[in-house]
């Protein structure tokens, strides 16, 4: 994909991620865990739930040298959220400063 897609696509993961805090600040409810998942993501098996023991976030098999993918992912809430909203925030450093090496 071009630049424009993936920064696109690290936006609307952190709204998610913004829509989902304020969900349970609105309900007063805290999330355990959280699914990521894209729409055009083809489930073809059944997904067994099996959170990591060590805590970590669980991802597809697909690429799992790349980090964290945004076609599937699940994991405790708060770590979810973080790897969510940060993904947005740290392409906007990187992107400013590569445009603009002086700051």
């Amino acid at each position: 994909g071009t630049l424009a897609n993936i920064i696109r696509q690290a936006y609307s993961i952190q709204r998610v991620a913004s829509l989902i805090r304020t969900r349970e600040h609105n309900a007063w409810l805290k999330y355990t865990h959280i699914l990521m998942a894209r729409p055009d993501t083809a489930i073809l098996t059944p997904v067994l739930w099996r959170p990591p023991p060590d805590g970590g976030i669980a991802v597809s098999a697909v690429n799992p040298s790349l980090g964290v993918p945004d076609r599937f992912a699940y994991g405790p809430a708060d770590m979810m959220l973080r790897m969510m909203s940060e993904r947005y925030r740290h392409l906007q450093r990187n992107l400013m400063t590569a445009w603009n090496p002086e700051i």
